[in-house]
């Protein structure tokens, strides 16, 4: 089914579930104990539902913007689609505020009349309500629980990276630098970047955290707390998303997000010229040859793309090297004072126990393809390693 097509039903789809938890429940409430609702909650519930609506609407529909021209070369246009912009993140947050305040209410008044039919579960079955109103019961209370539970852990979570104000990419960016210490922790502060360069890796604090109410102003777009929760308010402009107040606690030249030698590019391979190394060589062949290595390393998009091996390989082949080394120390006695006085790589490399973060993912186990992101653009490739695989490895390592 077209992907589009599928986009284009959320919007009633979503305006649809809302009004059936809504309207049936209430509906319901007139036939069963403990009595319909009374006018005051009526009313409050309603509000609500008619306040998360908008929300929804405007967040659906609401234009997110554009890139402006001279940025477009800063960002990948694909990292755009199904996400919440600058401009409909306060309207996201209150449909997801009205949205969870209203289900908490309905769950009050089911629990309520559950409580009511248990209580009295051994009365005869003409006495309360028929099996089609228990169906009704049962289906509203699953779907309002479920939709309950989901949308409070997105608010705690949007909530959460509004006071940060991290979006969830930059979230994963932060992750992923503490990822990159721990590994540099082991090598002695430096990592091996392309083509063979040592990349001295600095521990970044992420520069855009100015402050809870700051963060909360800047993603909400105003600082009147009114204005956070009325339906009707304005959205974000546009220009107020291009730049934010850097926090100071590194130097704001730095870079952000901060060096990752697994991201960085390496140098590009540049086809011979000439015709050869002697006069014999069949010329047309080694050229067929050649531009079949470079294309074997090229990606969808035609990019010149070298995948490094995985972090713990590379580890394994490091902590090989230093064991062939120090035999090599230990059988030279005149050698003793260079081991002792050396660099501390290779030293670091050999207390190490082959651990390494790779086939990368955040905490929740997520990667930026399982939201619709090319991952190829963003990381290398790297395989996933059990742990159980890594701690026999090690074993194998310490029994040799």
């Amino acid at each position: 089914m077209d992907k589009t097509f599928i986009q284009r039903l959320a919007l009633p789809f979503g305006i649809s579930l809302i009004v059936f938890l809504a309207s049936s429940s209430q509906w319901l409430f007139y036939y069963i104990e403990p009595a319909p609702l009374r006018k005051g909650d009526a009313y409050v519930f309603d509000a609500l539902v008619a306040c998360q609506i908008i929300c929804f609407y405007r967040t659906c529909l609401t234009d997110p913007g554009k890139i402006p021209l001279d940025w477009q070369e800063r960002f990948d246009a694909d990292r755009l689609a199904n996400c919440v912009s600058h401009i409909t993140l306060p309207h996201f947050t209150r449909f997801l505020s009205y949205g969870v305040a209203a289900m908490i209410y309905l769950e009050g008044f089911l629990y309520t009349r559950c409580a009511v039919l248990w209580q009295k579960r051994d009365l005869p079955s003409y006495l309360g309500p028929d099996i089609y109103q228990l169906a009704l019961l049962f289906v509203i209370a699953a779907v309002n629980s479920f939709l309950l539970f989901a949308l409070t852990l997105l608010l705690g979570r949007t909530l959460w990276s509004l006071a940060l104000n991290m979006t969830t990419i930059e979230g994963w960016e932060v992750e992923r630098h503490d990822a990159i210490l721990r590994r540099a922790r082991v090598t002695g502060g430096r990592l091996d970047g392309p083509d063979g360069t040592k990349v001295r890796i600095e521990r970044q604090e992420f520069p855009w955290d100015v402050g809870i109410w700051t963060n909360i102003c800047q993603g909400m777009g105003s600082r009147n707390p009114l204005a956070w929760v009325w339906p009707f308010a304005t959205s974000p402009r546009l220009e107020s998303g291009l730049s934010f107040e850097h926090n100071g606690i590194d130097n704001p030249s730095k870079p952000w997000p901060p060096t990752d030698p697994d991201r960085m590019m390496r140098a590009v391979r540049t086809p011979l010229t000439g015709t050869g190394f002697t006069q014999q060589m069949d010329v047309a062949a080694f050229r067929a040859r050649q531009a079949a290595d470079i294309a074997r390393y090229e990606d969808a998009d035609g990019e010149y793309v070298v995948r490094r091996r995985p972090f713990h390989e590379r580890l394994e082949a490091a902590n090989l090297r230093a064991d062939q080394r120090v035999y090599e120390i230990e059988d030279r006695d005149e050698e003793a004072s260079d081991a002792d006085g050396d660099g501390s790589d290779e030293t670091a490399l050999h207390r190490v126990d082959g651990a390494g973060e790779e086939g990368w993912r955040n905490k929740e186990g997520e990667r930026l393809a399982d939201f619709g992101v090319d991952e190829i653009a963003d990381f290398y490739d790297e395989d996933d390693v059990p742990l159980a695989e890594l701690i026999r490895r090690r074993k194998a390592r310490s029994g040799q």
